[in-house]
C-alpha cells in the first residue's frame, strides 16, 4: 500500500439494458438479456471507462410480476462473468450469491474457479436476503427469524472461507524432475461441524491468484454494517442523503477498526442512478421519455411494489399518504429502502407523479449534465460519504457510453479518478489489503 491520494471507486451494475425498465424498449432489445456479446459491449465501454469492476446481480432467474413488463437476470452471475473475462482485460468481475441458499463448497469452488480463470479479478457479492420463490427453488422450507437467518449466513461464509485455505499457498510443488505434484502436509480438511450447513471437505482448489476473491456485502442495516467490518473488502449500501451518507461512512469504518481491520480496507460504495445529458433540461427530457415510454400507470405498481402497499393506495397527483404507508410492514431487508424513499418524498413534498419523475427507487438518482453528476461524485467523496459509487446508468449501451466519454473525463481532470489500471488483480484495483485468516 502506498501514500497516494485517495482515487474515487466505480462499479458499473450491469443490466441488460440500463437501470430504467423501460430500458428494453428504448433500445429495441429484446434478446439482450441473454445476448453475451451484448454483455461484452457493456464490459468493454466500462474497461475504457477504466471502471473497477462489473458487479452483476441476481435473483435466481425466478419469474415474478414486474418480469410482465421488462427483462431479468436470466443468465447465472459466475457463468456470465466467465465468459466476459475471456473478452476483457483488466476489470474485476463481482457476482452476486446467497449466503442463505446453496452450499458453503458449492460457492466456494464456484468463486476459487472464477479467480483462477480471470487471474485475479473475481469478487463475491455476499447477499442475505430471502425470496419465497427462491426458497422454494432450493427445496427450503419456511423463513427463519431474522436473527437465525444471519447466523446460518453467518456460518455459511466461515466455511466459504476455510474452504478456499484448505490448500496453502505452496501446496502444489509440481517438481518435473521427482514426480511430486502436491504436498500432502500442506492439505488441510475443512470440517465446520456447524447447525445450518456441517462442512468436512477439502477444496480441489490451488490458492487463488488473489488469496482468496473479493468480498462485498450488499445492505445498510446495522447487522449488515457488522458482517461488512468484519468479513467484507466493500459495503454495497443505499444511501440517499449526505449527512445520512457520512455517519454511515463512518460507522463502518470504526466498526472495522474494531474488528482489528485497516479502516480504509472496507469501501463503502452507496448505489447511484444516472441519467446524463449535454444539460440538466436534456437529462430531464431523457429521463421523461423513458418513463413516458414505460406508463405512469406501470410505474406507479412499481413504486407500490417498492412500498410494500396496494397500488391503489398512491394517486399520481396527490402526495404519498405516509401514515397509510408506514402501516404496511416490509420485510427487514427492504426497510431501508422504503424508508429513504419515504424521507425524500417528505423533505421535498412531492406528489407520487413528482416522486416518480424525481426518485423513485431506493438508490438515490441524479439527473443532470456531465459536470452536476461529477460535482455529486466529487462531494460525497471528498466529505467521506462514499468511497465511490455502484453506478447504474439509465440505458444500455448509449447510458453508460455517455457517462463515460463525458462524466469519467471530468474526474479524471479533477484528478480523483484514474487514467488506467493500477494493477492486475482486483484487489489490486480496489487498492485493498492482502486478506487475513479466515
Amino acid at each position: 500500500m502506498t501514500d497516494a491520494p485517495r482515487q474515487l471507486h466505480l462499479n458499473l451494475v450491469l443490466l441488460a439494458d440500463g437501470a430504467h425498465v423501460a430500458g428494453w424498449r428504448y433500445n429495441n432489445s429484446p434478446d439482450s438479456f441473454t445476448d453475451i456479446d451484448h454483455f461484452v459491449e457493456l464490459a468493454r465501454i466500462a474497461e475504457r471507462g477504466t471502471f473497477d469492476a462489473l458487479f452483476r446481480g441476481d435473483n435466481h432467474g425466478a419469474i415474478h410480476s414486474e418480469h410482465g413488463r421488462r427483462n431479468w437476470h436470466a443468465l447465472e452471475p459466475v457463468s456470465l462473468l466467465a465468459a466476459i473475462s475471456q473478452r476483457t482485460e483488466r476489470i474485476g468481475l463481482i457476482g452476486t450469491r446467497s449466503a442463505i441458499f446453496g452450499t458453503p463448497f458449492e460457492v466456494a469452488r464456484q468463486f476459487a474457479s472464477l479467480d483462477h480463470i480471470t487471474a485475479g479479478r473475481a469478487g463475491w457479492n455476499i447477499v442475505t436476503s430471502w425470496a419465497p420463490e427462491t426458497a422454494t427453488a432450493f427445496g427450503v422450507g419456511a423463513e427463519p427469524a431474522e436473527e437465525e437467518r444471519y447466523r446460518w449466513a453467518g456460518e455459511f461464509v466461515e466455511a466459504v472461507l476455510r474452504l478456499w485455505e484448505s490448500l496453502e499457498p505452496d501446496a502444489v510443488v509440481a517438481d518435473l524432475a521427482t514426480g511430486r505434484f502436491l504436498d500432502e502436509a500442506k492439505v488441510h480438511e475443512v470440517d465446520v461441524r456447524g447447525r445450518y450447513f456441517p462442512v468436512r471437505a477439502t477444496l480441489g482448489s490451488p490458492r487463488t491468484p488473489q488469496g482468496r476473491p473479493v468480498l462485498f456485502q450488499a445492505g445498510a442495516s446495522p447487522r449488515h454494517r457488522q458482517y461488512a467490518a468484519r468479513w467484507a473488502d466493500g459495503l454495497f449500501t443505499v444511501q440517499r442523503t449526505l449527512v445520512g451518507a457520512r455517519s454511515f461512512y463512518a460507522d463502518v469504518k470504526a466498526l472495522a477498526a474494531g474488528h482489528g481491520r485497516r479502516p480504509e480496507d472496507v469501501l463503502v460504495l452507496p448505489g447511484l442512478e444516472v441519467t446524463v445529458g449535454s444539460t440538466e433540461q436534456e437529462a430531464r427530457a431523457r429521463r421523461d421519455g423513458l418513463n413516458e415510454l414505460y406508463g405512469m400507470e406501470h410505474l406507479v405498481e412499481k413504486l407500490a411494489e417498492r412500498l410494500f402497499v396496494p397500488p391503489d393506495l398512491l394517486k399520481p397527483d396527490a402526495p404519498l399518504p405516509y401514515e397509510q404507508v408506514e402501516s404496511f410492514t416490509p420485510p427487514s431487508r427492504a426497510r431501508p429502502f422504503r424508508d429513504q424513499v419515504l424521507a425524500h418524498a417528505r423533505v421535498r413534498n412531492l406528489t407520487v407523479r413528482e416522486l416518480i419523475a424525481d426518485n423513485p427507487g431506493g438508490h438515490l438518482s441524479i439527473v443532470g449534465s456531465p459536470e452536476q453528476i461529477a460535482d455529486h461524485l466529487q462531494t460525497w467523496f471528498v466529505e467521506r460519504g462514499a468511497d465511490g459509487f455502484n453506478i447504474f446508468v439509465d440505458t444500455a449501451p448509449e447510458g453508460l457510453e455517455l457517462f463515460v466519454d463525458h462524466v469519467v473525463p471530468i474526474l479524471r481532470r479533477r484528478g480523483i479518478f484514474r487514467h488506467e489500471y493500477p494493477g492486475r488483480t482486483l484487489r489490486d484495483i480496489l487498492g485493498v489489503g492482502a486478506p487475513g485468516p479466515a
